[in-house]
């Protein structure tokens, strides 16, 4: 017996950065779901504001998982501070700005975001092209 394709389970497959938003997002299942499609994907749980490293260490982060794997799923909060927002968005772009050196990432790099919003906020909206609200993407609201 297989088990149904999700919404999310496609995007995991085609798209390159997606964006993941819900109330209460099923977190357990969204990272099933990736580890699924992507074969261990790092995480980076960066839900509290005040815990998000600081000083350019964040970038650092970054670049060693995705040289470890080239897949990533990032949890963050309500509010996303502005060094999150930004490396998400040079993720996107493929290219991690370090200190003293432009890195490109792979080809084959894939971001997950996992947001507990009802709508996401201007500065994540507008970095993702693929945004799926949980509710769907799991296949548990409406259609």
């Amino acid at each position: 017996m297989t088990t149904p394709t999700t919404l999310l389970d496609g995007a995991l497959k085609s798209g390159q950065a997606i964006l993941v938003y819900g109330a209460n997002p099923p977190t357990a299942e969204i990272l099933a779901a990736a580890t699924g499609a992507w074969a261990e994907p790092n995480l980076l749980d960066l839900r509290d504001a005040a815990s998000v490293p600081k000083n350019g260490s964040l970038r650092r982060t970054v670049a060693e998982k995705l040289r470890e794997r080239p897949a990533l799923v990032v949890l963050v909060g309500a509010e996303v501070p502005d060094p999150v927002r930004e490396v998400l968005a040079e993720i996107i772009a493929g290219q991690l700005n370090l200190p003293g050196e432009v890195r490109r990432l792979e080809e084959t790099t894939r971001l997950l975001v996992v947001a507990p919003v009802e709508r996401p906020a201007a500065a994540l909206d507008g970095l993702f092209a693929l945004r799926l609200p949980a509710a769907r993407a799991l296949g548990k609201g409406a259609r």
